[in-house]
C-alpha cells in the first residue's frame, strides 16, 4: 500500500490523468513491476470509459504499489512527464489546496456519492463555527484515526454545520481526505432493526463496497468489522466517516469526557431565540415582535406592513422603511424574506414570514413583546381598515391591502378580541360580496362555523338566513365577478330575508348612481310557501317560475332589466323602476344565458345550441308573444357561453 503523503499526492493529480492518460498502455509495465495480476488487467480492461479506467486503475495502484517510483517510470516511458510533474507538485505540502480548490465539479461529484446532505435554502451561518471545524480536521487528518463529536439539542444544526464545513472547505473532501462517507445510523435494514452496532455496520459496508465484497453477507459484529476494515483499506484507506443521528446510552454517560471546541451553552431553542431577541435594538424587537399578530406560515406583504408602520412619512417612503427594518432581521435569520415579480407591473414584491419556531416562542414569552398580542391585532384591523377606506381602487397597492384584510378577517377579529365587529362582516351582504373577490363560498362557510358563537349571538336568524344563502348559491357565488352579480343573486331570495332587504338597498344606490352597468330590481310574487316565494316573480302580473336568469343596463330614460324563465321560455323587459312589461318575448329553445352587450342589445345563449340572440331592446315595444329564433351567423364557442 501507499505511504500516506503519496497516496494524497496520487489522488490529487487523478483530475489530470483522467484527461491526458490511457491505463491500457501502462498495464505491460505494472505486470513487469510485479503490481498488477491477470485479474487486475481484467478489471481495468472491463471499463467502458477511459475515466472508469483511470479509475480503476489508480484504486488497484495504491492498494498494491509500494511507492510511486513504478509509475512514474512508467509514465516517462510513455511520453507523460507532465503527468510525473504534477505528481511531483502534489507531493509538496505549498500544493496543499491547488487541486482540491481548483476542481469544484469533483468535489460535487464526491460529496454526492458519498450521501452528504444538501445545503438548506435558508439556515444560520455560523461562521466561527465552520471555520473551527474545517481547522480541526485538518489538523486531525495526520492521524491514524481520530474522533470529532458535535452535540447539541435536537434541531440546533449538527447536521447542517457538518455538511456545510464540507461544502465550504475544499481542502477537505479530495486533499486531506480521499473520500467522505455519510451513513445514518437511524436507517438500518429490517433484519437488523434491534441491534444498533449492525445498523452501522450494514449502511456503512453497503456505501463502501466495491468488486467482489460489494455483497457479501455477515452475520455476526466479528465478521463484520472484518469486512467493513477490509473494504476500507481496499478501496479508500484515507477515509472520513460521518455518523449522523447517533445517540445511545453509552454516548451519553461519556458526554462528559469529550473535548469540548465549540460548546453549546443553550439546552432548549427559546433560551437560544432569548438571547437573539435581548440583541436586537429597541426598534428591532418591536418589529420582530409584530410578527406575533400574523397565522403561522401566512406571507405578510410589504404593503401590509407599510399599512401599520409608524409615521406619517410617504407611502413609498413607508415601503422603503419597512424593506429597510426587514432587511436587518432577515440578516439575523429571525424572518424569512420571499421576493415576487409583478409581471404585469413590472415591480418586485416582498412577502416575508416568520418560521414556527419563533412564532411559538413569541406565544409562549408574550413579555418578549412590548405590547400584547389583542392590542397589536386591534390596531392592525384599524389601520387597514383606515388605509383601504383612504385610498382609492387605482392606488397600486390596494388589491395587495384588501385581498390580506378579508382572507384574514375573522382570524384578526378573533384575536383582538372584537366580537361586536363580526356582524359587520359576516351579516352584511356588502362586505361578504367583497370578501368573495378574494374568498371561495366554501370559505366563508367555514369561517362561519368556526366563529359561529359570536356571529349568532347578535342576530341567529340573520345568520340563518346568510348561511342558507350561501349554501343554496355556493356554485353560483364562485363565478361571481363583481358586485352587480351578487346583488343579482340575492335579490332572488324571498322578500322576507334579511339578504334580499340589502340586497334591494344596494340595487336602488346603484340606480341611483351614475354608474352604468348591470342591475336587477325585482319584487317577489305573493306565494303560499317560501320556495315559491324564491323560485317565483311576478312582473306586471305575469309570473316568471322556475331558473331565473336576469340582467339590466341603463339608458337615458332609466333602468331596464330583463328577467328570462328557463322553463316557460319566456323572455320579459320591464322597467327597473316600474315593473311594468315593456316587451315579451317567445323563445324556440331552453335559455343558457342571458346578459347585454355594451351596443344595448340583448345576447341571449340557448342550451346545446352554438348560436346566440342578438335583439335590440330598443325597438318598437311588443305586446304579444312573438316568436324569435337565433341568428344562424351569430355563433358563440361554448367556453364563452358561461361568461356572457
Amino acid at each position: 500500500m501507499l505511504p500516506e503523503e503519496e497516496n494524497r499526492a496520487l489522488l490529487r493529480a487523478s483530475v489530470a490523468f483522467e484527461k491526458d492518460m490511457e491505463p491500457i498502455r501502462l498495464i505491460a509495465h505494472m505486470i513487469a513491476d510485479g503490481i498488477f495480476n491477470d485479474g487486475d488487467v481484467e478489471r481495468v480492461r472491463s471499463k467502458t470509459t477511459r475515466g472508469e479506467r483511470v479509475l480503476e486503475f489508480v484504486m488497484i495502484y495504491k492498494r498494491k504499489a509500494q511507492s510511486l517510483t513504478a509509475l512514474k517510470d512508467a509514465l516517462l516511458y510513455d511520453g507523460l512527464k507532465h503527468l510525473v510533474d504534477v505528481l511531483d507538485n502534489s507531493t509538496h505540502t505549498d500544493a496543499h489546496d491547488a487541486v482540491g480548490q481548483a476542481n469544484a465539479g469533483q468535489l460535487r461529484s464526491l460529496l454526492t456519492l458519498g450521501g452528504v446532505p444538501g445545503t438548506l435554502p435558508k439556515h444560520v451561518e455560523r461562521t466561527v463555527q465552520l471555520r473551527s471545524l474545517g481547522d480541526t480536521l485538518l489538523r486531525s487528518a495526520a492521524k491514524g484515526s481520530f474522533w470529532v463529536v458535535l452535540h447539541g439539542m435536537a434541531g440546533c444544526g449538527k447536521t447542517t454545520l457538518s455538511s456545510d464545513v464540507l461544502r465550504s472547505d475544499a481542502r477537505l473532501i479530495g486533499d486531506a481526505f480521499q473520500r467522505v462517507i455519510w451513513v445514518r445510523c437511524d436507517d438500518p435494514p429490517a433484519e437488523f432493526q434491534s441491534q444498533k452496532l449492525f445498523k452501522l455496520l450494514y449502511n456503512l459496508h453497503t456505501k463502501l463496497g466495491t468488486g467482489a465484497n460489494a455483497d457479501v453477507k455477515f452475520d455476526d459484529v466479528e465478521t463484520a468489522l472484518h469486512f467493513v476494515r477490509q473494504a476500507i483499506l481496499d478501496s479508500y484507506p484515507n477515509l472520513l466517516i460521518v455518523l449522523d443521528d447517533v445517540w445511545s446510552a453509552d454516548i451519553a454517560q461519556h458526554l462528559d469526557d469529550i473535548e469540548h471546541k465549540t460548546p453549546y451553552r443553550y439546552s432548549t431553542f427559546y433560551k437560544a431565540a432569548k438571547i437573539s431577541c435581548d440583541d436586537l435594538t429597541p426598534q428591532q424587537l418591536k418589529n420582530f415582535c409584530a410578527f406575533a399578530i400574523f397565522p403561522v406560515n401566512v406571507l405578510v406583504p410589504d404593503a401590509v406592513l407599510a399599512a401599520i408602520w409608524p409615521g406619517d412619512i410617504p407611502w413609498k417612503g413607508k415601503l422603503i422603511k419597512v424593506q429597510d427594518d426587514m432587511i436587518e432581521l432577515r440578516d439575523r435569520s429571525l424572518i424569512e424574506e420571499t421576493v415576487a415579480t409583478e409581471i404585469d407591473r413590472g415591480r418586485r414584491r416582498r412577502f416575508y414570514s416568520l418560521h414556527f419556531l419563533l412564532h411559538a416562542y413569541l406565544k409562549r414569552f408574550p413579555s418578549a413583546s412590548q405590547r400584547d398580542t389583542q392590542t397589536l391585532c386591534r390596531d392592525l384591523v384599524e389601520k387597514l381598515q383606515a388605509a383601504l377606506h383612504n385610498q382609492t381602487r387605482d392606488f397600486p397597492d390596494y388589491d395587495i391591502l384588501e385581498e390580506f384584510f378579508y382572507v384574514n378577517l375573522g382570524y384578526f377579529l378573533y384575536k383582538a378580541n372584537l366580537r361586536d365587529h363580526f356582524p359587520l362582516f359576516f351579516l352584511n351582504l356588502v362586505e361578504l360580496i367583497r370578501r368573495l373577490k378574494w374568498s371561495t363560498p366554501s370559505t366563508i362557510l367555514v369561517e362561519f362555523h368556526i366563529y359561529n358563537r359570536w356571529i349568532a349571538h347578535w342576530d341567529p336568524s340573520k345568520m340563518d338566513a346568510f348561511l342558507k344563502f350561501f349554501r343554496r348559491n355556493a356554485s353560483h357565488l364562485r363565478r361571481v365577478r363583481n358586485e352587480i352579480d351578487a346583488v343579482q343573486l340575492s335579490l332572488v331570495e324571498a322578500s322576507t330575508s334579511p339578504v334580499y332587504e340589502q340586497a334591494k338597498k344596494m340595487a336602488v344606490k346603484l340606480l341611483e348612481s351614475d354608474s352604468t352597468g348591470n342591475i336587477l330590481l325585482l319584487e317577489p310574487c305573493d306565494r303560499d310557501t317560501e320556495a315559491d316565494k324564491r323560485d317565483a316573480l311576478t312582473l306586471d302580473g305575469y309570473v316568471v317560475g322556475g331558473s331565473l336568469f336576469a340582467a339590466l343596463f341603463l339608458d337615458q330614460n332609466g333602468g331596464l332589466f330583463v328577467a328570462c324563465s328557463r322553463q316557460n321560455r319566456r323572455l320579459l323587459i320591464c322597467d327597473a323602476r316600474s315593473g311594468q312589461t315593456v316587451k315579451r318575448i317567445k323563445l324556440s329553445g331552453i335559455v343558457e344565458k342571458v346578459s347585454v352587450s355594451d351596443s344595448k342589445s340583448l345576447v341571449v345563449s340557448f342550451r346545446n345550441d352554438p348560436r346566440v340572440l342578438l335583439y335590440d331592446v330598443s325597438a318598437e315595444p311588443i305586446v304579444d308573444d312573438v316568436m324569435l329564433l337565433p341568428d344562424a351567423n351569430a355563433v358563440t364557442p361554448s367556453p364563452v357561453l358561461l361568461y356572457l
